[in-house]
């Protein structure tokens, strides 16, 4: 397998599975995200106006959840059972 990001054939990940370790499994695409967070309970630090902590798990992109503008603000978000997360994605507001 060619390694064209230069970061080693056991380290190779992407929207296609890894060659390196299964050759037979080489070339097919991965299944689809599963966003585990879409509407499991919600809580924060604080909100701002509307903007509760159960808009950061709705599903839409045009809803947000917004904290007070004030340092050591989080959010938790329960997803019922033990998950395993292969990745987490974070879409801030251009402000």
């Amino acid at each position: 397998m060619e390694d064209p990001d230069g970061v080693g054939p056991s380290r190779h990940w992407s929207r296609w599975r890894c060659c390196s370790h299964s050759p037979s499994r080489c070339n097919r695409p991965l299944p689809e995200p599963v966003l585990v967070s879409q509407g499991r309970p919600a809580t924060a630090s604080s909100a701002e106006g509307p903007f509760a902590a159960a808009a950061a798990v709705d599903g839409d992109p045009g809803t947000r959840w917004s904290s007070q503008f004030t340092d050591a603000q989080w959010i938790h978000v329960d997803l019922g059972a033990t998950t395993a997360i292969s990745r987490v994605v974070l879409r801030w507001e251009a402000a």
